[in-house]
């Protein structure tokens, strides 16, 4: 088999489908004698947050000397990107590995008319690798949702972090807050242990009942013992309960995601008895690396990129632009067609002098016309180019001449900034 074949199987006729429910991934974890067994898993849900969470506690686990399997998703570029151990990619050679390994089951369950998504395979192909790997603890983001999620497809977690909850993906998960908290508060299991921050009101019910349900123990982490220091281009230092913390990436709301990563650190800490010191944390979070969330992929001119896509995420994205030094800002933009995209605009459209509608590479993809014409009842900047290419193009030209007085910012779907992102290095490699 080859890296091609492998990545057939995962974006094939059905690898980008949504499946949620566990029936086909409780199949292919049996026939696969359940990988999970035995690993100590921290299990992460959540509307915004999860990944940077993940990234946070692997690095600070990594620096006390433990071996950490991550498992995060979607990728930009290939799915190696999705399994990790240490911050290191699983390698061609063993995805292709556990693959074949793999393939005669996914045969069988096909046949069964059960096949797999592409998320449930790689899925498995984590718990495989992780399994065989030895790793101290798998970091496991959820995907979608939590409770049919195929990550929850795991019997028992040594931590549950549920990260805050906002409106998003309401038509797989509901349409309130409370239903998709529940949807969320799935991942909680029997006598496990909960961390998540003080949020609404009526989140905080569900996540505590769901608690009370399952004999769970109830954490939570209180914003007010977060205090933001100083945020630059680079990084954010802020105080959590009392302590000085620098963190090596950017964005105003990652300090309030690296409370959350110390939280569960030191839940870990007191539940196994792990030799984590305050050094680990310090030098963990000075070392993490986030791609996508308020990244500087360029210097002249200053070029960020970052996944926000649901108002929440929109929210966080203008709080860090008022952190950062005032500048003229050129959006590159491609959301998806089920996002609350007027609440969104409204929110960003005070930040930014001038947009470039462009389409992410998802049949969900807002048409850029439709999203441009929203846009222009607030402001006239807007331009249109339908390939995420020519959408930088433009903004470079855009930016020619001003680089000390302007930024660019690609913002939206993980399925287009992957690909700005991709497109910028590659530039700047070849320079």
């Amino acid at each position: 088999m080859t890296k091609a074949e492998v990545v057939r199987y995962l974006e094939g006729a059905n690898g980008k489908q949504i499946h949620l429910g566990l029936e086909v991934m409780a199949e292919l974890m049996k026939a696969l004698d359940w990988p999970d067994q035995g690993l100590k898993i921290i299990h992460i849900a959540g509307t915004n947050g999860k990944g940077s969470v993940s990234a946070m506690i692997s690095s600070i686990l990594k620096y006390a000397g433990y071996k950490v399997g991550r498992y995060n998703s979607p990728y930009f570029k290939e799915p190696n990107e999705c399994i990790r151990i240490d911050d290191q990619l699983i390698s061609d050679e063993t995805l292709i590995e556990y693959m074949e390994q793999v393939e005669p089951i996914l045969k069988v369950l096909e046949q069964q008319n059960k096949m797999p998504s592409g998320f449930e395979i790689l899925t498995a192909l984590a718990f495989i690798y992780f399994r065989d790997k030895e790793v101290d603890f798998v970091v496991l983001e959820v995907g979608l949702g939590g409770r049919l999620d195929a990550t929850n497809v795991i019997r028992q977690s040594d931590l549950s972090i549920i990260t805050r909850i906002a409106m998003d993906h309401q038509n797989f998960l509901g349409d309130s807050l409370e239903l998709i908290a529940r949807e969320k508060a799935g991942i909680i299991k029997d006598k496990g242990v909960v961390l998540t921050p003080i949020q609404n009101a009526e989140v905080m019910r569900v996540i505590e009942s769901q608690c009370q349900l399952k004999k769970a123990q109830f954490n939570v982490m209180i914003e007010e013992d977060i205090q933001l220091i100083h945020v630059t281009e680079d990084m954010v230092k802020f105080t959590y309960h009392q302590e000085v913390y620098t963190l090596g990436i950017s964005g105003k709301y990652q300090a309030y995601n690296a409370s959350l990563a110390i939280r569960a650190v030191e839940i870990l800490k007191a539940q196994y008895g792990l030799e984590i010191h305050k050094i680990h944390i310090r030098e963990g979070l000075k070392q993490v690396r986030w791609a996508g969330r308020f990244e500087k992929v360029k210097t002249n001119p200053l070029c960020f990129i970052d996944g926000a896509h649901n108002v929440d995420g929109i929210k966080a994205l203008t709080e860090t632009l008022e952190a950062l030094p005032k500048r003229k800002t050129i959006a590159i933009i491609g959301i998806l067609g089920d996002k609350e995209v007027d609440e969104m605009l409204r929110i960003i459209v005070p930040y930014i002098e001038c947009f470039i509608v462009t389409r992410p590479l998802s049949p969900r993809a807002m048409d850029p016309k439709m999203l441009a014409e929203k846009i222009k009842r607030y402001t006239e900047q807007v331009y249109i180019e339908e390939e995420i290419e020519d959408a930088l193009r433009m903004a470079l030209k855009l930016a020619t001449g001003v680089f000390e007085k302007v930024q660019i910012l690609g913002f939206g779907s993980l399925y287009m900034i992957g690909i700005l992102r991709e497109l910028i290095l590659k530039r700047e490699r070849l320079k």
